[in-house]
This record gives C-alpha cells, structure tokens and sequence, in this order.
C-alpha cells in the first residue's frame, strides 16, 4: 500500500518506467495518476498483452502508454532518476 502512495504523489507529469511489468499495475496506476507517460517492458508478449486488457478495463487510454518487448535487463535504455 506504501509503495502504491508514493506511486500516486510521483506521477503527475512524470515519465515513467515500468519494468518487468507483468500486469502493469505500477504502471497503470502511474497513467491514472497524470504521469505524462509510461512506458511498460516485458520479455513475454503476453505480459504487454495484459497491460493492454487492464488498461481497457480501467478506462486508461493508451495514447501516452509505450509497449517494448524485451528483456528489461538487457534492453538499452537511457535512464534518469531525479
């Protein structure tokens, strides 16, 4: 519950990061809280597939919501933690 909190008071106008996202629940929490976006990576594609469903079913639009598929260990992403 702790870690949800902060993920509601840090999202508005962030950009966010969700790796290994399973289902997307740090994520889509994030997108329903005002992040300006949210990136979701996983190496199964039916772990992004359900990110979708769930977004469906929480009436959060994907239209600021970015789908890699991959090993998040390995991917090549460049990072900044404020």
């Amino acid at each position: 519950r702790e870690n949800r909190r902060s993920v509601i008071s840090l999202s508005p106008n962030a950009e966010v990061l969700d790796c290994c996202c399973y289902a997307g629940g740090f994520g889509l929490l994030a997108a329903k809280s005002g992040a300006a976006s949210v990136t979701f990576a996983d190496a199964a594609d039916s772990s992004l597939e359900l990110v979708r469903k769930n977004a469906d079913a929480n009436n959060i639009s994907t239209g600021n919501l970015e789908f890699i598929r991959g090993d998040a260990f390995q991917l090549d992403m460049r990072i900044i933690l404020i």
